[in-house]
């Protein structure tokens, strides 16, 4: 009898609220956040995971071209975020919500603030993902909400872009893709995770902003800005090859004994 060598079955999650990670002339690199983050695997059993952050004003530091300095200023509300697994199933899940959010790209000349280069807000941005590898079955869910977001500023010829009170729509919106700009806004970002077979996840980003040579003062930023980021991942117990037990090696020993007995036993016999 063969004892079958298995990997356990597990789940893992994460979720964080708002980060910003950004290579100025790809040379430097600028960030900021998670402000708040949440994460855990069932490697060590059930979990849960919860953090939160109250109201947030951040500036960043990005470029100085004579007296003409450039940031990006960060402000949010409440935010929060969570994660939870079982062993069982497994099966896991992450949430995210950013409350209040406004973000910038502003210039300023002699320490005075121009108009903004370009400006999001919302009231609230929210995302939740989940997996599950019950009954041997995989699952995976992912959803997103945004509410009263807008989009203004310069680049955008001052016009302000009102995109509806809920945003809840299909997975991967463009809300907006300028090659000119550099420029792309994905909503409800949704990326498929394993390999469909033993494991499976998703990835959900409520709201992502990505720079693609994006000018700002004569420099080039590329990089993205994730806002309601939620993970979760499921991987099936795999059973490696069969290992035999050793009670089996035993009695295969003794009857490889008991036929090579049978085979002098006939030979003497013969004779």
């Amino acid at each position: 009898m063969a004892v079958p060598a298995a990997a356990a079955p597990i789940a893992s999650s994460a979720a964080s609220d708002l980060a910003v990670d950004i290579a100025i002339a790809q040379v430097v690199n600028a960030g900021v956040g998670p402000l708040s983050s949440a994460s855990g695997s069932t490697a060590s059993g059930d979990y849960t995971s919860a953090d939160a952050v109250a109201r947030v004003e951040a500036s960043l530091d990005l470029l100085s071209a004579g007296l003409i300095e450039s940031r990006l200023d960060l402000g949010t509300g409440i935010n929060s975020v969570t994660a939870g697994g079982q062993a069982s199933g497994p099966s896991s899940s992450a949430s995210a919500l950013v409350n209040g959010l406004s973000f910038s790209f502003t210039n300023s000349l002699f320490g005075l603030d121009l108009p903004s280069l370009l400006t999001v807000s919302a009231s609230t941005i929210s995302s939740n993902s989940s997996a599950s590898g019950a009954g041997g079955v995989l699952n995976t869910s992912g959803d997103s909400t945004i509410e009263d977001l807008s989009l203004s500023g310069a680049l955008l010829a001052g016009i302000n872009i009102d995109l509806g009170a809920i945003i809840d729509g299909a997975a991967n919106t463009v809300l907006l893709d300028s090659d000119i700009l550099g420029l792309r806004i994905t909503a409800n970002e949704q990326i498929t995770l394993g390999d469909g077979v033993t494991s499976t996840g998703i990835e959900t980003n409520a709201l992502r902003i990505t720079l693609s040579d994006f000018l700002l003062n004569g420099g080039l930023l590329n990089g993205d800005i994730y806002i309601g980021r939620s993970r979760a991942f499921a991987e099936l117990g795999e059973a490696a090859a069969d290992v035999p037990a050793p009670g089996a090696i035993g009695l295969f020993g003794l009857g490889m004994l008991g036929i090579a007995g049978w085979h002098r036993r006939r030979r003497t016999a013969a004779a």
